[in-house]
């Protein structure tokens, strides 16, 4: 199928944006099409992390399922990093959470509605999450916050 140009009023481009952003980042299988086992190995793959590369997860995860939007300058002003950081902190948690099977892509960076012209900072793309891993993820740290014992092992 081809491209499909659909006329949008102005005052609702940049939530149609944000809406499109968000349903590329999903994957196209529903997540009853996904193996039971997934769930445990992504329970399990993300206790495996490092604190940073947690903190990052439960931060993009919550945003995702609370239709926040957050750029990578946003979530390193609120987890005290720098953009790097937030960046590695992605990159790393996406690598380990891939090699391990337990989810093939847990965060992406978008264009946001916001965001300057292509070109410009790196740093003003939107952090996302599908909502299938987001989901995972907010439960998971549920079950970390219910046992504080459970965590990264030493």
């Amino acid at each position: 199928m081809g491209d499909v140009m659909v006329p949008v009023p102005e005052e609702l481009v940049a939530s149609v944006g944000v809406f499109l952003n968000r349903k590329a980042a999903q994957p196209a299988s529903p997540a009853s099409d996904l193996p039971k086992s997934d769930d445990d190995s992504l329970a399990r793959s993300i206790q495996a992390l490092d604190e940073p590369c947690r903190k990052l997860l439960f931060l993009v995860g919550d945003a995702a399922l609370n239709e926040r939007v957050l750029t990578i300058s946003d979530v390193a002003a609120l987890l005290g990093w720098n953009e790097r950081e937030v960046l590695g902190a992605m990159f790393q948690a996406n690598y380990f959470l891939r090699v391990r099977g337990a989810a093939h892509l847990a965060m992406v960076t978008l264009v946001g509605p916001e965001s300057p012209p292509a070109g410009d900072s790196l740093y003003d793309r939107v952090l996302a999450m599908p909502e299938q891993v987001a989901r995972r993820v907010a439960s998971i740290e549920q079950d970390d916050r219910d046992d504080p014992d459970r965590g990264p092992p030493s």
